[in-house]
């Protein structure tokens, strides 16, 4: 008799089991959340430039300093109220050595520790200016002197 209970357990588990089986399979699956992860690169801001970074930014945009002109220098005892006036130059007459201007190019007033494009004004003098240029990481220091400018070609003279 213990055989024939085992069997009888046995089939009735089996029965019941299967309607449950079949209910299981009918439902839906559960709702999820669609999940999008996005990877952000971060490089650290010590002595070395960001390689992820642009070469040229937004907020180094303005001429360079090879097409920079000194148009003039409001000078001030007191250096930091002291203001350099520059323009973009087209060309140097061999003759006179004066600067053409390119008409209609903006003026930019710039004081000391101000920058334009590649340019950034370190001193200012009565009568010459001393910019840093950077070109690819290295620096340099010019003196830009004034000098007599001309309006360039199709402005008035």
């Amino acid at each position: 008799m213990g055989r024939a209970h085992i069997i009888l357990f046995s089939i009735l588990a089996v029965a019941l089991s299967l309607p449950a089986a079949a209910s299981a399979q009918d439902r839906p699956p559960p709702e999820t959340d669609l999940v999008m992860l996005r990877e952000v690169f971060q490089y650290p801001d010590y002595a070395r430039r960001n390689p992820f970074a642009p070469l040229l930014s937004a907020d180094g945009g303005g001429p360079r300093f090879e097409r920079l002109v000194l148009l003039g220098i409001v000078f001030s005892a007191d250096g930091r109220r002291s203001i350099a006036l520059f323009g973009e130059g087209s060309s140097v007459d061999p003759s006179s050595g004066a600067l053409s201007v390119v008409p209609g190019a903006l003026t930019y007033r710039l004081r000391v520790g101000e920058s334009i494009g590649n340019t950034t004004v370190l001193e200012i003098h009565e009568r010459r200016v001393l910019v840093g240029v950077d070109e690819f990481g290295q620096s340099e220091q010019h003196t830009m002197e004034l000098r007599r400018l001309t309006l360039g070609q199709g402005g008035p003279s």
